[in-house]
């Protein structure tokens, strides 16, 4: 694949030369390649021009003017940063054009449901923070939502294996970017809205606000909304002055799928769906009454997509659990160990009220906070895991550049005497404390990392896995 610098940039003031690949990354770079460099948050890709030379860069778009001398050609572009993607799409000839999207955003059970509705329909992909691509087979990914040359790349590499429909996670960060500007989505799902990324947006509001611009694109079609939570209701409201079609789920009255004669059971949940199609008994593979509301998201993205509600309700009965979202690992004569992604105070608590309403024995809950981040919930989590955890192993996730102790000292301050907790900053070592010391019928949570495969230590993501050392204590193959 190649194009013309002129053609993609529209532009007939810049030289001759064909493209052959596009990137912001300069690691990424290969021989013949555009480099585009912008500030973010955290790097100023002008700083990485050299390197993306060295590695064969053909020619660089950039927010400033040329700097000290480059040797390839400099073309200046305003606002670089909000402009990549729609490079990108031209390039890979805009595949999302020939794919059916779905976009799920919320504070918590993205993951969940855009992987969850991916393995009920066929020709299907997911693509955010699990990875991307049919599952189970999936690529990993670096962010919920990818850098958006990266997401157009892979859907033209979806587009080529012949997938025709998508189901990708979207995070506020990315609507208050643009990141997603260049990708069609037909159909919208909102899951929840709680504290998180008050680091980024400043205030709960800002956060709603990035949140509901998904529910404001033009060429939406539906949205899938869960009404039991304030946000949901205005989306709903919002969808309805707009005469775009709105499916409502929850245990509201007015929620068109609903709910009932819920039971929890060691393997998963029971219960009957209440919809437009008739009632229907299910039985879920999940853990935790967070996972009603997603997977009644799931079916309605599957009804939205034409696959028949029946079939969907059935076929879930044997889906695949989620990587690293409330996924259960057994082993006999050891206890239960789950491990789930929560990173926010009310992740948090879902995940341990899931746990304690699948068990009767005691609950050992493993947990860290992130360095760099929304420092006012580390405290939160402590008081959240003593109530509702018989005791709780403080370590570390992802401390980036913050000392690890530090973190851990602004989590025990939440802690209320008696406190029945202890600390082990090396997370391999607190998991494997936790699990040898608690009994055959316990459950211990490891909360945080869920499917990552790294520990971000400063600016570098060491190897690291909770599920490679839970691996490791029980002894068996996950």
């Amino acid at each position: 694949m190649g194009m013309q610098l002129r053609e993609l940039l529209s532009r007939d003031d810049v030289p001759s030369i064909v493209v052959g690949g596009i990137s912001s990354d300069s690691r990424s770079i290969r021989p013949g390649d555009l480099f585009v460099a912008y500030r973010g948050g955290e790097f100023d890709g002008h700083d990485f021009v050299d390197e993306a030379v060295k590695r064969g860069a053909v020619a660089v778009c950039a927010e400033r003017a040329e700097q000290n001398g480059c040797s390839i050609p400099w073309i200046q572009i305003k606002d670089v940063e909000r402009t990549r993607g729609s490079l990108a799409a031209k390039f890979y000839g805009y595949p999302a054009r020939s794919m059916h999207v779905a976009g799920v955003t919320g504070t918590n059970g993205k993951s969940s449901v855009a992987y969850g509705s991916a393995c009920l329909l066929d020709s299907t992909a997911c693509i955010g923070t699990i990875g991307w691509g049919k599952p189970p087979g999936l690529c990993p990914s670096a962010l919920t939502t990818l850098d958006p040359i990266a997401l157009q790349a892979n859907f033209r590499a979806l587009v080529k294996r012949g997938i025709g429909q998508a189901v990708m996670e979207v995070s506020s960060h990315a609507l208050d970017q643009d990141r997603v500007n260049d990708i069609a989505i037909s159909c919208a799902v909102f899951t929840n809205l709680t504290r998180d990324h008050l680091d980024y947006h400043q205030s709960m509001q800002e956060y709603s606000d990035a949140k509901f611009k998904l529910f404001e694109r033009s060429e939406l079609k539906c949205g899938i909304v869960n009404v039991d939570d304030p946000l949901g209701r205005r989306i709903a409201r919002h969808l309805t002055q707009q005469d775009t079609r709105c499916l409502k789920y929850g245990l509201a009255s007015d929620a068109d799928l609903r709910w009932t004669n819920v039971e929890y059971k060691s393997n998963g949940i029971r219960g009957t769906w209440l919809s437009p199609w008739g009632r229907k008994d299910f039985f879920i593979p999940y853990v935790g009454e967070m996972y009603i509301a997603n997977a009644a998201a799931m079916l309605l993205v599957a009804s939205y997509f034409g696959m028949d509600f029946q079939e969907a309700v059935e076929k879930m009965e044997t889906a695949p659990q989620i990587p690293g979202r409330m996924e259960f690992f057994f082993e006999s004569g050891l206890p239960s160990t789950v491990l789930d992604y929560a990173h926010t105070p009310d992740a948090l608590r879902s995940a341990l009220e899931a746990v304690r309403s699948h068990t009767t024995d005691r609950i050992v809950c493993v947990f860290g906070c992130g360095g760099d981040r929304d420092k006012g919930k580390r405290p939160e989590m402590a008081r959240i895991a003593q109530e509702l955890a018989d005791f709780v192993v403080v370590t570390s996730d992802n401390p980036r550049n913050e000392p690890p102790m530090d973190i851990i000292s602004d989590i025990c301050e939440g802690f209320e005497e008696p406190a029945q907790f202890f600390v082990e900053p090396d997370r391999a070592k607190a998991i494997e404390f936790a699990v040898s010391h608690a009994q055959s019928g316990d459950t211990v949570l490891v909360a945080g990392k869920g499917h990552e495969r790294y520990q971000e230590v400063g600016n570098l993501r060491m190897p690291y896995s909770d599920r490679a050392a839970i691996q490791k204590v029980i002894g068996v193959r996950i």
